[in-house]
């Protein structure tokens, strides 16, 4: 056995031989190997894989990478052309695409959201209209969350940072929920050997325990009929299967068998209820499959959603806040040369700070605002200052930018300067605001002056790491 595999928790290493028998020596081994690679790509963005690299059966755009590469040298990571995400987890891809009519707009909470992989993942397949909430519990993660968000580029997102409960409000307000619940971490020691560390014979019981907890929120704020998507990284039952038995035999959910293909080796668990009603689950193994150890079940709960469509709030919550204050008529114009006008969005403006929301949904972010500690709501197009237009990296990134404003293409060197902040050299024709862009994906803000160009990339996401070029 390599020292990897002898650092495997002993409480662990034995359920975990009870629960796989024949199999455990294979799966010891995995987890003493190296974890596979995978990213997945924006369909928002121009840059796509390789067509030789080998794809992700269970997800549509993506792709494993024959080794992990120094993701922080390559510019279109940090234009959100592509995410870095275990391919398990992409699992939730398969789940959307069987369960769900992709044709009407949805409404929809990603409660345990950060670091954003599975909430760019909805946001790549939802349709168009939908509105998606990406919610993290925890406040110093919400700060990565919202910059991933903001690098995928999609307007339809809102970014919060609200416990469970707070959501109780919303009252069957969401179609769909996915809830990636925090737990014992067990599908990460591979990845990730400090969690093994952590763990401890105790751990699942406790995160079992919240995770209910959760889920008793997440049945107040669904709509009936609506979808449940349950998730962990874990391997332990009282996390996984006992919460789907538990939903189905005493919380009114139906269970609801996905699709797999037979070569794509992930464990289908059926079980049956007491009342013998048929449960599914879906079990990811290192040792079987090309990826981290994953859990996932799909349930929908129980009856039909006949209330009103849109987001009605408790009178004093109603009346609490401050309303969105509308970006005055006389800027409009200039907005459209910066926005493109394929999408109806409604402005608002926040002291200097204009802020562009979708306008089919922008009662109900009216009234999210005052509901939930919102971190980040459509795109942040720029700022007025003495009636000037200063635009902003959101706008940059986001896939509301006007095609037509000019771009500057750079090289290899060039990109990763830039993305440095430092000074960059480039010939053009451009004059004034334009954006900087890397294999025709847009990487940000420059102003092209006669005799310099000045590099708006914003500081706090500056590449830091230096290295050769």
């Amino acid at each position: 056995m390599s020292q990897k595999t002898k650092a495997l928790p002993e409480a662990f290493a034995a359920r975990m031989q009870q629960q796989l028998g024949q199999e455990f020596p294979a799966f010891s081994q995995a987890l003493a190997g190296t974890p596979p690679t995978s990213i997945r790509y924006n369909p928002f963005k121009k840059a796509r894989p390789d067509e030789a690299l080998q794809q992700v059966q269970w997800c549509e755009h993506a792709v494993y990478l024959p080794e992990r590469p120094d993701f922080y040298k390559d510019p279109l990571i940090f234009a959100g052309a592509y995410y870095v995400q275990e391919a398990s987890s992409m699992f939730i891809d398969q789940i959307l695409r069987n369960i769900l009519s992709l044709q009407k707009p949805l409404k929809i909470l990603d409660l345990c959201a950060a670091p954003g992989g599975k909430s760019t993942l909805i946001a790549s397949a939802m349709p168009e209209g939908s509105l998606l909430v990406s919610n993290e519990i925890v406040s110093k993660r919400a700060l990565p969350l919202a910059e991933n968000i903001m690098r995928w580029g999609n307007e339809q997102v809102l970014v919060s940072n609200n416990n469970p409960q707070d959501f109780e409000v919303l009252r069957e307000y969401f179609d769909l929920v996915l809830v990636d619940a925090p737990c014992s971490g067990e599908g990460m020691f591979r990845k990730d050997p400090k969690v093994a560390n952590l763990w401890n014979e105790g751990l699942p019981i406790a995160c079992a325990q919240r995770q209910s907890q959760i889920l008793e929120s997440v049945d107040i704020l669904l709509k009936p009929g609506g979808h449940l998507i349950y998730s962990t990284c874990t391997f332990a039952r009282e996390e996984n299967e006992a919460q789907v038995l538990d939903l189905v035999e005493n919380k009114g959910y139906h269970s609801k068998k996905i699709p797999i293909e037979t070569d794509w080796q992930i464990a289908e668990v059926k079980e049956q209820t007491s009342t013998g009603e048929a449960t599914f689950a879906y079990r990811f193994y290192p040792h079987t499959t090309k990826g981290e150890g994953f859990f996932a079940a799909c349930l929908q709960k129980e009856g039909e959603f006949i209330g009103k469509e849109g987001l009605k709030l408790p009178k004093k919550l109603a009346k609490a806040g401050v309303d969105f204050k509308a970006l005055p008529k006389k800027y409009y114009a200039d907005m459209e040369q910066w926005v493109s006008t394929e999408t109806p969005l409604a402005y608002v403006i926040e002291e200097e700070q204009v802020i562009a929301l979708p306008k089919e949904n922008f009662y109900d972010i009216k009234s999210l605002n005052k509901a939930l500690r919102i971190r980040q709501k459509g795109v942040l197009l720029g700022k007025l200052k003495n009636n000037k237009f200063i635009p902003d990296h959101a706008l940059a990134m986001s896939r509301l930018l006007h095609p037509k404003i000019p771009r500057l293409q750079l090289n290899y060197e060039q990109a990763v300067n830039y993305l440095k902040k430092q000074e960059i050299e480039a010939e053009s024709q451009v004059k004034g605001w334009a954006i900087a862009t890397y294999n025709d994906v847009s990487l940000g803000w420059c102003k092209v002056l006669p005799n310099r160009i000045n590099n708006y990339y914003p500081t706090e996401l500056r590449i830091r790491k230096d290295f050769e070029v």
